[in-house]
């Protein structure tokens, strides 16, 4: 019975077999199996589904949830490309590393063009006082230790004279110059056109006889953009601004009963000694007071600015080798208005 199945099976196989050996059959299961590698091959595979996170359930706390970290790989160097093999081709290099010269043409390229560069402000130079010195040439020339003047002289140096009243007019006064520096400049300026006035007129005898007896209220002094007269210059700048009564003694108004005219400029740095000399010098000169100690014989200089002098005791005693008597009379000698030549 075992034998009679075995011989079934071994025909069943015989059968089997052929049909596996078929010709036909072959080209068939050639045919399926390229069909479906082609369709593997050609269809790509679906992405992952996105994770939605849970954070992010409402719009307020998905403006404010934190970003997720980025891993930032570091660049090999390029020592580590040569060990590794993998140093990168000449270009690529050159794009990874941009030579100076083309960031240099990046940041000229990309720069945004400046507008016009605006033209500086003009400040105006500080005004500075002129100098001196030439007006106190001239006086060393024409003016004696005693004070008398050589107008004769000053008239033939007229082109020097004028060039310093110039140089007084081109540089009129500034609020920068110091106190010394103004006031140096009112006297020498009073002086120097005192002299220009008599020397304009020479020869005459008395200043009196310039305009009618009063050639000190005449606005012929150019200063700046402005015109002053003598009367101005002493008594609506010197006298109140300065406060000053030692400049009645160095004043000159070309008269021989006026102190004597200091042959030297006024300078700022010396101004304080200059002063304090000129007061004393004058004090002390009996052709212009007589000063004892229970009588005092004065200027009429004292008498016309008593008011400058306050208490005139007080401010006489200081300058005499003397001691003025508390009770000591007053009087004021004439003014003698003859040229001081």
């Amino acid at each position: 019975m075992h034998r009679g199945l075995d011989i079934a099976i071994a025909e069943r196989a015989g059968d089997h077999q052929c049909l596996i050996n078929s010709p036909f059959l072959m080209r068939i299961l050639f045919l399926a199996g390229t069909i479906v590698l082609f369709t593997a091959c050609t269809q790509a595979p679906a992405p992952p589904a996105p994770i939605v996170s849970s954070i992010a359930t409402s719009p307020d706390t998905a403006r404010t949830a934190p970003a997720a970290p980025v891993a930032v790989i570091p660049e090999a160097t390029d020592s580590q490309r040569v060990s590794s093999g993998t140093t990168p081709s000449a270009p690529a290099a050159a794009k990874a590393r941009p030579t100076q010269s083309s960031a240099v043409q990046a940041t000229t390229t990309t720069a945004t063009p400046a507008g016009p560069t605006p033209a500086p402000a003009v400040v105006p130079p500080v005004p500075t006082p002129p100098d001196h010195r030439p007006w106190s040439d001239l006086l060393q020339r024409h003016v004696d230790a005693a004070g008398k003047v050589n107008y004769k002289g000053f008239k033939r140096d007229m082109p020097m004279l004028l060039a310093y009243c110039d140089s007084l007019a081109a540089h009129p006064p500034s609020d920068n110059w110091s106190r010394n520096e103004r006031l140096s400049y009112w006297i020498n300026a009073y002086n120097a056109f005192t002299v220009r006035l008599i020397v304009d007129n020479y020869p005459l005898k008395s200043i009196l006889q310039l305009d009618g007896g009063k050639t000190w209220d005449v606005r012929r002094i150019r200063l700046g953009d402005k015109r002053y007269s003598l009367n101005q210059i002493e008594n609506e700048i010197i006298r109140p601004q300065f406060q000053e009564p030692r400049i009645h003694f160095a004043l000159n108004c070309a008269a021989r009963s006026c102190p004597p005219l200091f042959n030297r400029a006024f300078e700022a740095d010396q101004l304080d000694a200059q002063l304090q000399t000129r007061t004393s010098l004058f004090l002390n000169n009996k052709d212009f007071n007589n000063i004892q100690s229970g009588k005092l014989r004065l200027s009429k200089i004292f008498d016309w600015y008593s008011k400058d002098f306050s208490d005139l005791r007080a401010f006489l005693q200081p300058y005499l080798s003397l001691t003025i008597n508390p009770n000591a009379s007053i009087s004021f000698n004439e003014y003698d208005w003859d040229l001081n030549e």
